[in-house]
């Protein structure tokens, strides 16, 4: 008896220690040099990165965490162009046209869970660029009128901001949601929210390298196109189809369609179960979600380029590449995850990352992509080109 009274004031120790190391960790970037240093010498043995970021760099990220919508006012009028917002609508539109069209070619699913897969689709409402209320100054102040800013101040003014933003999370409490950015407009990110069936595109990821409304289609719809169906099938992977239309946990699907998906999840679970890194392997079952968004997504955009060629006719080439427009497609996807990071830091991601490292997100899916073999002529014994395919959407 005494021994489990032991065990049990041992779990209240660990717990109690854990708790203090997460507030001291969030809070020593804010303190003294020796509470930043220790920071920092932790960062340097998880990450292998060395060196300390530049302090302008520091003071922007700090900045926009806090003041992140009054941030991206200003970011909006100096970079979002007119006719970008109206671009990558039409964008997301095609997008989801071609993931609608192919639900008719996906012969596991019944009729009747293709027909509510559909209703779903159309109904994913889209936020694009920022909220129209931060171009208005009095409806700015209005939303930070209650967070109380010392310029002489900055640990403070970081007490006072988490105060804000518990009050505002309260504040929302037995309260019916609403569609609220959960980014700011400078983040170069999206998301998909399946308790409101939204999909996001903050300003900052709607610039080079992943879109300029004067670059050729193809590099458009082969990277923002990509984002654009990665994120619109977020509502359709293993997560994200347990809510309906509506955002409401719920089973829409047949019986038999949910052992067909499962059947084809366990073929990309058991694929990314092989791809290794620094001699580990990857975590196919962690990483399942992202897997199916990055396939499905992929596939989406490809052939909403290929009908964006077919009603606008083939571009003109660029010069000296030797490329077509839908290998550039598919170069473009590539592209944009180029990465370079240390042995520890993958390790990291391996070990606690829903997404798979940059590497297997261009790997993974384009070796599951028909469209990426015929393309580029892949030989049928190509590492690229495996016989066995992992397809779902």
């Amino acid at each position: 008896m005494l021994a489990k009274y032991q065990k049990t004031d041992e779990g209240k120790q660990v717990l109690n220690d854990y708790m203090l190391w997460h507030l001291v960790a969030d809070f020593a970037p804010m303190l003294s040099k020796p509470f930043r240093d220790a920071k920092q010498t932790f960062s340097e043995v998880m990450s292998g990165t060395k060196g300390n970021e530049e302090t302008w760099h520091i003071c922007i990220t700090e900045t926009d965490l806090v003041l992140g919508f009054a941030v991206g006012a200003l970011f909006v009028k100096e970079t979002f162009v007119g006719g970008s917002k109206a671009k990558a609508k039409e964008m997301i539109e095609n997008v989801r046209t071609a993931f609608t069209d192919n639900l008719p070619n996906l012969d596991w699913m019944d009729d009747a869970t293709r027909a509510a897969a559909l209703d779903k689709a159309n109904a994913v409402t889209d936020m694009i660029g920022y909220p129209d209320y931060i171009l208005d100054h009095v409806k700015l102040d209005k939303k930070y009128e209650n967070l109380k800013m010392n310029k002489s101040d900055y640990f403070g003014n970081n007490l006072a901001f988490t105060r804000y933003s518990f009050r505002r999370t309260f504040g929302k409490l037995r309260k019916k949601p609403l569609n609220e950015w959960a980014m700011s407009p400078p983040t170069v990110n999206a998301y998909y929210s399946p308790n409101k069936n939204t999909i996001v595109f903050p300003a900052g990821i709607l610039q080079a390298p992943f879109f300029d409304r004067n670059f050729p289609q193809s590099l458009n719809y082969g990277a923002m196109g990509v984002v654009m169906g990665h994120e619109l099938t977020h509502g359709f992977d293993d997560q994200g189809r347990e809510y309906d239309k509506e955002g409401n946990m719920k089973n829409w699907w047949g019986q038999e369609a949910i052992k067909r998906f499962k059947e084809k999840t366990q073929c990309l679970v058991d694929q990314y179960n092989k791809f290794e890194l620094h001699g580990e392997h990857e975590r196919g079952k962690q990483t399942l979600g992202e897997n199916i968004a990055d396939n499905g997504g992929l596939k989406s955009a490809y052939n909403a380029y290929s009908k964006w060629v077919e009603r606008n006719g083939v571009e003109q080439l660029l010069p000296a590449l030797n490329l077509s427009h839908k290998q550039l497609f598919f170069l473009s996807f590539a592209q944009v995850w180029c990465w370079n990071s240390k042995p520890e830091s993958d390790h990291m991601q391996i070990l606690t990352d829903p997404h798979s490292p940059a590497k297997f997100r261009v790997i993974g899916p384009l070796s599951n992509s028909e469209d990426f073999s015929r393309e580029y002529k892949c030989s049928s014994k190509a590492r690229m080109n495996p016989k066995k395919k992992c397809e779902i959407w």
